[in-house]
């Protein structure tokens, strides 16, 4: 560990002709040192708590700690030794609370790595933008296995990334008419409302906790070949009106939709393949859990949907773009809509159909509603 009286200042690494901001400084020990410590370009990593002034909560001040724009200070938490939701609430809130050029500056990036996490993380603080001269909106990312919660009345308006794990909130709120408080902040702009979900392969997923609500933040599937879980853990209506945003990296993903809970999820904005990849990279669809979802847009999507549990409900007869469906046994397709919708393929618990009508009177148990599927020939 680092000992003494002096600071520890990140610049970053020089570049052929200018300083540029990448490069990481981990730090892993017991550091005693009392001096500041101030991040100017790059990522400054935190391995355990110990490692921030020996886990002194006092030092961990605005005073003592600056994150400069477009620079990022990574803490571990959940593990032997790492950060707790209690030192997270504590940290973010003195960094935030009163800034002078110092502190979380406008634009830095605070990020949570819980790959050690054995339980959810649970931040209860009450997070803002950073307030004072060179403060302002923040970016907040979550990088790692594990789970990490917001419970707080939270203001802050900056951007949520989510590049592995699990977010878990009881509110996302909206931009236009939204709260001044909720689990996910209070978003400002379109931009700064819009959620980057993934990066690498494997999965992310959301947990909604709440009593139900209505949100346009846009979701933004930023990953390469992975799978975006939208858990509705909560009761009531969960409405999300945004067309996703799936720039894909030439990648294909999967939308997996779960809840065992009375709780409604409804996706009303539409669902596309990866934009950067037409007619190569799919969005596919899965529906797990006891819960109910429900598509209401008209989607474009071509990858395969399986309802493996549940009930996937389709009120719109273009729900379903042009997909291959798979229903498993003791699943259930609802077409709440008058007509037909056409897909390429129907499998019902393993069972290719021949082309032809489906309704819910041929295949009792499998589909519900009024309308009909059109299985290409």
């Amino acid at each position: 560990g680092m000992t003494g009286s002096g600071g520890f200042t990140q610049i970053g690494p020089i570049g052929a002709f200018s300083r540029i901001n990448v490069g990481e400084v981990v730090l892993w020990g017991t550091n005693t040192y009392t001096g500041p410590t101030t991040v100017h370009m790059g990522t400054l990593i935190l391995k355990k708590a110990a490692s921030l002034y020996n886990a002194d909560l006092a030092s961990w001040t605005a005073s003592k700690i600056t994150v400069h724009p477009t620079a990022t200070l990574q803490i571990s938490a959940g593990g032997p030794g790492e950060f707790t939701g209690e030192h997270i609430s504590a940290l973010i809130s003195n960094l935030t609370a009163s800034v002078n050029e110092n502190g979380l500056q406008s634009r830095s990036v605070f990020c949570v790595d819980t790959s050690k996490a054995t339980s959810p993380i649970i931040v209860n603080a009450n997070i803002s933008d950073s307030n004072g001269t060179g403060g302002g909106a923040f970016i907040i990312k979550k990088i790692g296995a594990g789970i990490l919660q917001f419970s707080g009345n939270n203001s802050f308006t900056g951007q949520m990334i989510i590049e592995g794990g699990a977010l878990s909130f009881a509110s996302l709120n909206s931009v236009a008419n939204g709260n001044k408080t909720t689990s996910l902040g209070a978003p400002s702009s379109v931009e700064h409302g819009e959620i980057f979900i993934g990066k690498a392969d494997g999965e992310c997923t959301l947990i909604y906790t709440g009593q139900g609500e209505t949100s346009d933040r846009v979701m933004n599937l930023a990953g390469k070949n992975s799978t975006v879980i939208f858990d509705h853990a909560g009761t009531g209506l969960l409405k999300l009106t945004s067309a996703f945003v799936i720039s894909g990296y030439g990648h294909s993903k999967t939308i997996m939709l779960k809840g065992d809970t009375a709780g409604v999820g409804e996706l009303a904005g539409a669902i596309i393949d990866p934009i950067d990849r037409t007619g190569k990279a799919t969005t596919s669809i899965i529906k797990s859990g006891s819960g109910k979802w429900v598509f209401s847009a008209e989607n474009t999507y071509t990858g395969p949907t399986m309802v493996k549990q549940g009930t996937l409900a389709i009120t719109n007869a273009r729900g379903l773009g042009m997909s291959a469906v798979t229903i498993l046994k003791e699943a259930v397709l609802e077409l709440n809509f008058t007509g037909e919708v056409k897909v390429r393929s129907l499998t019902l618990d393993g069972k290719i159909q021949s082309p032809g009508l489906y309704d819910a009177a041929r295949v009792p148990g499998f589909l519900k509603g009024t309308g009909v599927i059109n299985v290409q020939p």
